[in-house]
């Protein structure tokens, strides 16, 4: 997701682009297909999306479905009709992954794995990567400081 295109992540439209990316690795798109496609092309109902979505994974022998920062999506309920639309389309040869910096809401069912920065971590990179500059060392250490302090686990 992208924080700059908020209002243009609406559920249908990832669902779309992630429907895009798949017919992009079929060499040809099955004629029934097509006609769903056209049919559905403007819906804002998720469960065709859902179809369509499954319908072309089911053309491939797996699919790997990523979706990077979801909580970056525009508001609560489209986040909440793409990990509803997600955790439809997942199965034996669909696999989902998405990052957050929120933990699936309740009644969603979806396995998750928190995975925070640690501080010293944060403070280890930072400090070398300002190593290279010509930074005075007192700057550094509040450049440091303030970047630990904000990082918030994330």
């Amino acid at each position: 997701m992208d924080y700059k295109e908020k209002e243009t992540q609406t559920a249908p439209n990832i669902s779309a682009n992630i429907l895009k990316q798949m017919i992009a690795s079929l060499d040809t798109i099955p004629e029934d297909l097509l006609e769903s496609m056209e049919t559905i092309k403007n819906s804002q109902n998720m469960d065709d999306w859902s179809y369509l979505i499954k319908r072309c994974a089911s053309q491939f022998g797996s699919t790997f479905v990523v979706i990077d920062a979801m909580d970056e999506c525009r508001d609560y309920r489209t986040r909440n009709q793409m990990l509803n639309l997600l955790s439809s389309i997942r199965g034996q040869h669909q696999k989902i992954l998405i990052t957050s910096r929120q933990k699936p809401p309740k009644g969603i069912n979806i396995e998750s794995i928190m995975i925070e920065a640690n501080d010293s971590d944060v403070e280890t990179y930072i400090r070398s990567t300002l190593e290279q500059t010509e930074i005075k060392p007192q700057i550094r250490d509040q450049i440091v400081s303030k970047i630990v302090g904000s990082a918030q686990k994330m």
